[in-house]
């Protein structure tokens, strides 16, 4: 479907009450199955799941603008998706980029959200920056080799930003990684690592616009582009909150059972 002048790779299951569910970032429909995080295909009938490939990810259409790919606009893009399939209440959610893109949305429109799923929220606040200017050097890298180049890089050097247990009991997520850049044009990735860097979660002060939606928060261990403290504080800040934090692969495999059952309680 079209949003404005971009077209979006969406995927559609069920029939039920929505759940909008977004990717994280260098993700898409596609590298997720592949990957079995979600376990999707057992998400039950009675929910709506409606899945879509981010602006300038996997088949929807690239986009070289930085500005598009902040928080707050593919937040836009969400709210606009709703809209184009006439969806009016719904749970969203999403990992990393995706938690973030949730967030804004319940921001923008709270009485449109009945549910929130953060999966792995990523660095925020005073851990944000650091991130950041990794995200402009890597825009640089993504220029200067292209985004096949900068693939092979991430299957090299996957020991430097992996935790020890993906490295050992989840290797598939290196290639994952790999996938995820290889489906995005090299114009399309710079501007994306230059839109994560100018991102942020919105000030904890605004938090009380969201306070009494029901959330559901599920970080992993030993990841710093995905702190645990990221979760711990909107935790915090969201006091109709359940925080989970999972350890190693037995607590990724907890994923789709956790995320299945507070969808259909809250749809």
């Amino acid at each position: 479907m079209r949003i404005g002048d971009t077209g979006f790779n969406v995927r559609r299951a069920g029939d039920g009450p929505p759940f909008l569910w977004a990717h994280g970032m260098t993700n898409n429909i596609e590298t997720e199955d592949w990957l079995g995080w979600f376990d999707w295909n057992s998400f039950p009938e009675s929910v709506r799941l409606i899945r879509y490939d981010a602006r300038g990810h996997g088949v929807s259409d690239p986009c070289s603008e930085p500005e598009a790919y902040r928080w707050t606009r593919l937040a836009d893009d969400m709210l606009a998706l709703a809209d184009g399939l006439g969806i009016d209440r719904f749970v969203a959610g999403g990992a990393s980029m995706g938690a973030s893109t949730a967030i804004y949305a319940a921001m923008k429109q709270p009485d449109r959200v009945g549910g929130l799923v953060l999966v792995i929220p990523p660095t925020a606040w005073e851990t944000r920056e650091a991130q950041a200017d990794g995200y402009r050097a890597s825009a640089r890298l993504a220029a200067e080799v292209g985004s096949a180049a900068l693939a092979d890089m991430v299957r090299a050097q996957a020991h430097e930003f992996l935790a020890p247990w993906m490295l050992t009991d989840a290797p598939q997520m290196i290639e994952g990684a790999a996938r995820g850049l290889l489906a995005q044009t090299t114009e399309s990735l710079e501007a994306l690592y230059l839109g994560a860097g100018m991102s942020n979660l919105p000030d904890p002060t605004e938090f009380d616009l969201i306070a009494h939606i029901p959330t559901l928060i599920l970080p992993w261990t030993d990841d710093p582009g995905h702190p645990v403290s990221t979760a711990e504080r909107l935790h915090d800040l969201l006091p109709n909150s359940e925080l989970v934090v999972e350890e190693g692969l037995a607590g990724l495999q907890a994923f789709p059972r956790r995320i299945r059952d507070f969808v259909v309680a809250h749809t």
